[in-house]
Parts: structure tokens; C-alpha cells; sequence
């Protein structure tokens, strides 16, 4: 069971870079097509109209690149993340099976399939990562009214 819980740990962190990565990829190329209409766009004879289009191509323009530096920094936090070794006390960069399915404890991501099977990526910030910090095999949580039993840490 160790061998195979490490190998979807292994499988997981690949998942949620190349997630990352292709959020990244595709922000990077809504911000070239945003800034190619930008610079495509000639003055018109309607001056006012053209002024406005231009105002929210660039302020979608400024909230791409905010977004591209946000899915950088995750990236950052999560490398730094998956480099931590594992240990049998959840912690971030911890994957671990409970009552409510697997979870990796990292950045909030959503989830990612593995073969069949579901991982919650979530943040060691949300409600169930705070709960969550510092248990290991065999504590129970209380979430929501919901008892939630830790079975396995990796």
C-alpha cells in the first residue's frame, strides 16, 4: 500500500503542475490576443466608442496579467511544496485518504483524476486544511457537523 500511495503522490504533484502550467499557457495567450486586438484596433470616426473599447481591452489586459502573476506565484508555492519530504504528519504537500476521499494538501486547485481516481487539491488555508494541520492516521475531524476520519498519510 506505501509503494502505491507513493506513486499517486508522484502522479498527483505531476498532475498539478501540468494544470498550473496549461492555466499559465492559456492566460499567456488570452494576454498576446488581447494586446494583438489592442494594437489592431484604428481609430474609428465614432472617438468616444473607440476610446471606450480601448479602456476595456486594456483593462482586461491588466486583469490577465494579474491573473498570470497569481497562477506564478501558485506555481512557486507549489514547487515548494511538492520539494517537502513526506512525513506521517499531515502537513502541506501531504496526500491523504479520509472519510471524505484523497485529498493533497498543497494549493487550491480543484481536482485532479488519477486513473479513476478523484483528488481534492486543496489549500492547507481552507477550513479542512486547518483542521487537517498536524493529524495523522487514525484522528478524526469534525467538518461541517461530519466526523471525517484520517486513514492513511504520505
Amino acid at each position: 500500500m506505501k509503494e502505491s500511495t507513493e506513486k499517486l503522490k508522484e502522479q498527483v504533484k505531476s498532475a498539478c503542475q501540468e494544470l498550473l502550467k496549461h492555466r499559465i499557457d492559456n492566460l499567456i495567450a488570452d494576454e498576446k490576443s488581447a494586446k494583438a486586438s489592442a494594437e489592431s484596433d484604428t481609430k474609428s470616426s465614432a472617438g468616444d466608442k473607440h476610446e471606450t473599447a480601448r479602456e476595456m481591452v486594456q483593462q482586461e489586459r491588466e486583469m490577465i496579467g494579474r491573473r498570470i502573476s497569481e497562477a506564478e506565484k501558485q506555481m512557486a508555492d507549489l514547487i515548494k511544496i511538492i520539494e517537502t519530504d513526506s512525513s506521517n504528519v499531515v502537513q502541506a504537500g501531504s496526500l491523504i485518504y479520509s472519510t471524505l476521499g484523497w485529498m493533497y494538501l498543497s494549493i487550491s486547485l480543484g481536482s485532479v483524476m488519477i486513473e479513476d481516481l478523484k483528488v481534492n487539491i486543496v489549500s492547507m488555508d481552507s477550513p479542512v486544511g486547518k483542521l487537517l494541520k498536524g493529524k495523522k492516521v487514525g484522528d478524526v475531524i469534525e467538518l461541517n457537523g461530519k466526523h471525517i476520519t484520517i486513514e492513511t498519510v504520505c
